[in-house]
């Protein structure tokens, strides 16, 4: 899971949909108006609602809505190249997009430019993480996050599921149960309940996921989890 903090806002992005906020806390830049930036968030905050929307019922919606918003996202780095909370933005929504390859390279050249923010290496961390890819680098990334801030449940999701994706889950499980206990999200619901699954605690799973999927009915994330083990699934 990854999570970006701006002044006051936050970006959350997991599952098959994702949630941005608006840009407001965003610095503005030389020739860009607080007006430019509400229209931009706007119209990025209708695209990706619409496709968490249509996920439940199908993801290729939200490919088509991720598309969009990548367009939108183009049009912005036309007039204020290289800003790295657009840029942010648009490796989230390739991402979604399926378009991995593309997001982890725009998250490398942004730690790059800020090689020590805990945010970045969190990022692309569990990026690495979720799809499968250089688990080890993953887990290094992430645990320097965690080093910077050690009660993130976010960073803690992510430790745990790069140990999941290394195929130690129950080495996962506390790291997952601590972030929950952290902050009840729905995508870490997710990851913990498979962890606990996959480690042969089918009822405790059954249980961490009614409560989760009770708080949060609409979680694209944790009904697709819940789907691929349960033939009862919401």
């Amino acid at each position: 899971m990854f999570v970006v903090e701006r002044d006051a806002d936050v970006v959350v992005a997991g599952g098959c949909g994702v949630a941005l906020d608006d840009l407001d806390g965003v610095r503005l830049i030389d020739g860009e108006s607080r007006e430019d930036r509400r229209k931009l968030g706007g119209r990025l905050e209708m695209t990706l609602v619409a496709g968490i929307d249509s996920s439940t019922q199908s993801c290729t919606v939200v490919l088509r809505d991720a598309e969009t918003g990548l367009k939108l996202l183009a049009s912005a780095l036309e007039r204020h190249p290289k800003h790295p909370a657009i840029e942010y933005d648009r490796a989230v929504i390739l991402e979604r997009a399926g378009r991995i390859k593309e997001s982890v390279e725009v998250l490398e050249q942004l730690l790059q430019q800020r090689p020590d923010d805990p945010v970045l290496m969190n990022a692309l961390g569990y990026t690495l993480a979720d799809h499968s890819m250089d688990l080890g680098r993953a887990e290094g990334l992430i645990h320097k996050a965690l080093i910077a801030t050690p009660d993130s449940p976010a960073v803690l999701d992510s430790l745990g599921w790069v140990r999941f994706r290394e195929g130690d889950a129950k080495g996962a499980v506390p790291e997952l149960e601590h972030a929950y206990s952290l902050e009840h999200d729905a995508d870490i619901a997710a990851h913990w309940g498979e962890a606990l699954w996959v480690s042969g605690k089918h009822q405790e799973a059954r249980r961490v996921w009614a409560a989760a999927i009770a708080r949060a009915p609409d979680a694209p994330l944790l009904k697709a989890t819940m789907a691929r083990f349960l033939k009862d699934a919401p």
